[in-house]
C-alpha cells in the first residue's frame, strides 16, 4: 500500500471525516492534535497551527527531496536566527 494511501486511510479512521478531502482531514487533525498537546503540557487554549495550509501534490522523488531539504534547512535557519536575534539589539 502506498504511504499516502495508508496515511489517508489511517487518518479517516481516526477523525471520521464524512468527506475524503485533504481539507476535511486537516480540519479534523488540527483540533485533535492541539487538544492532545494542550492536555499533555497543561496549556489550555494555546494554538499551535497556522490558520491555513498549503497543499501540493508531490509528483516525483526529486520534488520530494527538494521539499525535505527546504524543510530541514528552514528549521536550521529558524534556529540560527532565533539564537542570534538578541545580537542585533546590542
Amino acid at each position: 500500500m502506498p504511504v499516502g494511501a495508508y496515511i489517508d486511510t489511517h487518518l479517516q479512521n481516526i477523525f471520521r471525516s464524512p468527506s475524503n478531502t485533504i481539507g476535511a482531514i486537516v480540519r479534523g487533525f488540527k483540533p485533535a492534535t492541539t487538544k492532545r498537546i494542550n492536555e499533555i503540557h497543561a496549556t489550555p487554549r494555546l494554538h499551535f497551527w497556522q490558520r491555513n495550509f498549503y497543499d501540493r501534490i508531490i509528483r516525483s522523488d526529486k520534488e520530494l527531496d527538494n521539499i525535505r531539504e527546504y524543510i530541514f534547512n528552514n528549521v536550521l535557519k529558524w534556529a540560527y536566527e532565533s539564537q542570534h536575534e538578541n545580537l542585533d539589539n546590542l
